[in-house]
């Protein structure tokens, strides 16, 4: 559960703000450790099992 939590990107250009995403991991135990891998690239939320990897795609483009 300690990799739960609000994870965000954002994209710069020239030390300036031009975007940003965010999205919510929430880490359980309900599952077994081999459940498929959740991989996220839009702002929602998901659930995961505890011990679960998860790969966090963040893309800036321009």
């Amino acid at each position: 559960k300690s990799d739960s939590g609000e994870y965000e990107c954002r994209g710069y250009r020239h030390n300036e703000l031009v975007g940003s995403n965010r999205v919510t991991i929430h880490a359980t135990n309900l599952a077994p450790l081999d459940a498929a891998r959740v991989e996220i690239d839009s702002p929602v939320v998901r659930v995961i099992d505890q011990g679960e990897s998860i790969k966090l795609t963040c893309t800036v483009e321009g």
